[in-house]
């Protein structure tokens, strides 16, 4: 059984929570759900036609997305990027799995973020890769860990991080920039599927903007924390061999992600990207502000960094509470958490202190969540 499983089992299994903090998954925007109901209105009759005259199968992802995604890399991120230089895949999830396989070899180092996204320790774990962890935001930890452990790839994720919510500084992200370029042999990650979750204030530029042409820069994202996650779209955004080799990769697990549905989001990211982003922030911040509240009038005593975006608080529970005993506590109040060890490498004892709370659930159902939470015994 791999470690991460915890994470998982509601997505496994039938649960009888009632408010749900593990998962931070939105609702479908409208303008989505109106695009998979009328298909037509988005895509044009000559594009229906043409792909309906071929297989279907596009490991590199249909032409229209890619475009579309690099339009959208280009004008809202400042990273410029050509067509070529993305490939489509099955969420962040699968981008993620197909960098660990073609970039990692089983029992070599991976460097994380510790704590960090608990899909990338879950696909690390199955891989038989050996995860390094550092502190987030750490440029000097970082380079300690390379120069000793000599990895493959490093895992970042600078724009709102899950879980801590916080950003890092242009000093750091300019560091990292600094380390990727002495250390051509080890691929640099920027996951910025939190970065268009702002809380306040602006997200960094992706790194690769930082260092345009760095050949080991590689940027993932998702439209699972901006659109809906039942898309399952997501992309990689790197140097064009390192997109072959995901290509190839990707042929050999599913033969490309499903055709006519990205038809679809192509046109609506082209057309309707911008207010549904606005429309998120909107769904968003009422959704913090119920969980920030009703963390400081019934968990006072909790420790919690207010966070620059993203959809979790990383808190600390106070007494050197154990955060796995809490959790199982919570579930029989009906409220899922995930404890600190799930999302760290070393399932230390600071991490043992620590849980993740989601909020994208209903301002009503976090306020009702917290005031259950306050009802626990800490032992």
């Amino acid at each position: 059984v791999h470690r991460a499983n915890g994470f998982f089992a509601g997505l496994l299994g039938s649960t009888t929570v009632e408010a749900d903090l593990t998962m931070a998954c939105v609702d479908c925007a409208p303008e989505v759900a109106r695009a998979l109901a009328s298909p037509a209105d988005f895509v044009a009759p000559a594009l229906h036609q043409a792909l309906l005259g071929t297989s279907g199968y596009y490991p590199y992802g249909l032409p229209e997305l890619r475009a579309a995604i690099a339009a959208m890399l280009t004008s809202r991120h400042g990273l410029t990027t050509k067509p070529e230089e993305v490939i489509v895949t099955s969420g962040a999830q699968q981008a993620l799995d197909l960098l660990i396989r073609c970039e990692l070899v089983p029992g070599q180092p991976a460097i994380v973020e510790d704590p960090t996204f608990p899909g990338m320790l879950d696909a690390l774990q199955r891989s038989g890769a050996r995860p390094v962890g550092v502190p987030p935001g750490d440029p000097a930890r970082l380079a300690r860990a390379i120069a000793a452990h000599r990895p493959g790839l490093a895992y970042l994720i600078p724009a709102h991080h899950n879980p801590l919510g916080v950003s890092m500084t242009a000093d750091a992200a300019q560091q990292v920039v600094g380390l990727a370029r002495a250390n051509p042999d080890v691929v640099v990650i920027d996951d910025m599927t939190m970065a268009d979750l702002p809380l306040g204030g602006r997200p960094p530029a992706p790194l690769a903007a930082l260092a345009p042409g760095l050949p080991n820069l590689v940027t993932v994202g998702s439209l699972s924390k901006t659109y809906w996650a039942g898309l399952r779209l997501g992309w990689v955004r790197a140097p064009a061999g390192i997109i072959a080799r995901l290509a190839a990769a990707k042929a050999a697990v599913d033969l490309g992600s499903t055709a006519y549905q990205q038809a679809i989001v192509a046109a609506v990211i082209a057309e309707l990207n911008e207010s549904i982003l606005t429309a998120r922030l909107a769904w968003l911040q009422p959704r913090y502000e119920a969980l920030a509240a009703a963390l400081d009038k019934y968990l006072p005593d909790w420790t919690w960094a207010r966070p620059q975006g993203g959809l979790s608080v990383w808190a600390r529970l106070p007494g050197g509470a154990d955060a796995g005993t809490f959790a199982q506590a919570a579930l029989r109040r009906g409220v899922g958490l995930v404890p600190g060890r799930l999302l760290s490498t070393s399932g230390d004892d600071e991490a043992a202190r620590h849980v993740r709370l989601s909020y994208a659930q209903p301002p009503e159902v976090l306020t009702e969540a917290v005031r259950r939470l306050a009802e626990i015994e800490l032992r």
